[in-house]
């Protein structure tokens, strides 16, 4: 007789949860990565980027486990640690100079990168990128007219290994183990409202949300907090009302949520934050940068990887070093929901399993 045990958790990074993480163009060929507080606006320039110029090909993520934010050119791999006591690192990667490595997102689960070689009209490819060789893996070749919208609308669930992004023409889903094409949907908005945009998805409850503008009369003018469903491509309103901040936003304006209190966050135009929370509906965040503007933002939380593990009678248990100790044999934890998940926390306060 064995035992099948399955850990899914969900956790928020060390460095500080009211803020977010961004690349930040303060002044013409001027970039920073930046931290920004969610409480006051404040904008801290953490590192300079070596760069002049960027393009829409330009796309970021994280590594939680790490505390690193990745920024990538296109063709340069920039690492950030976000509490900047690293130093860098930066990586040319080995592409042709019409092709750009895009939508990245971070697999903790691998160590590696999922993103899209882009070279339409003659390669579109979603692909793994392995740091520690240098090397792309090719996944699933899409249609080589598949065309992406700036700022890399991806996003990546470690647990269901669903790479999930929005294109030009609706919405993607790529089963990153298998390499098939689980979802490919055109994106439907409801009457008065155009424009769906900001996707990000909500690991917790696997639930993808957005944005879209109505139109006024018919959708009354603002933005609206919109879910998308994935099967269907049909979005519908999830917020109260339409927010009159942030209709529109920059060309790498992106979006991201605090998993930790579900608050859906955007970047808009005019270097602001604006957002709303995913389960009251309520558009209930604006927030003015001291400096700007701010692209590619990101929060650090995540879901960790989904472990179904066989335990053979009489097998010896895994090893781990835990302090203080819990408990000599069996943990009791009283309160506890049956199947609640449970976070082993190293010694900075990063979630381990």
């Amino acid at each position: 007789m064995g035992l099948s045990l399955m850990l899914v958790a969900t956790g928020v990074g060390a460095q500080a949860p009211g803020n977010l993480y961004c690349m930040s163009n303060p002044s013409p060929g001027t970039f920073e990565f930046a931290s920004f507080e969610l409480a006051t606006g404040l904008v801290t320039p953490l590192q300079t980027i070596p760069i002049s110029t960027i393009s829409s090909a330009a796309s970021a993520c994280i590594d939680l486990d790490r505390g690193t934010y990745h920024f990538c050119t296109g063709s340069t791999l920039y690492s950030y640690d976000a509490d900047n006591v690293l130093a860098p690192v930066i990586t040319p990667l080995p592409l042709p100079p019409t092709v750009d490595f895009t939508a990245i997102e971070f697999d903790r689960c691998d160590s590696v990168f999922i993103g899209i070689l882009h070279d339409p009209p003659l390669q579109v490819d979603v692909v793994r990128y392995d740091p520690g060789t240098n090397q792309f893996t090719t996944l699933l070749a899409l249609p080589p007219n598949t065309y992406l919208l700036g700022g890399g609308q991806a996003d990546l669930d470690p647990a269901t290994r669903l790479y999930l992004l929005q294109t030009a023409a609706g919405f993607i889903g790529v089963d990153v183990d298998q390499g098939v094409l689980v979802y490919d949907t055109p994106i439907t908005v409801p009457s008065g409202l155009i424009g769906f945009g900001h996707l990000a998805y909500d690991c917790t409850t696997q639930r993808l949300v957005g944005t879209a503008v109505g139109t006024s009369p018919e959708g009354q003018y603002g933005k609206f907090m919109c879910e998308l469903d994935p099967a269907t491509g049909v979005a519908t309103i999830l917020s109260n009302g339409p927010s009159q901040a942030g209709i529109w936003k920059p060309m790498l304006g992106s979006s991201t949520i605090d998993l930790g209190t579900g608050q859906f966050l955007w970047s808009v135009a005019s270097d602001t934050i604006a957002g709303g929370n995913i389960s009251s509906g309520l558009m209930n965040y604006v927030q003015s940068a001291s400096m700007g503007d701010l692209n590619l933002i990101e929060h650090f939380s995540g879901c960790a990887c989904a472990l179904s593990t066989g335990l053979d009678d009489g097998a010896q248990s895994p090893s781990w070093t835990v302090f203080p100790l819990p408990a000599a044999d069996r943990l009791f934890i009283d309160g506890a929901d049956a199947g609640a998940p449970l976070l082993l926390l190293d010694a900075r306060g990063r979630v381990v399993l």
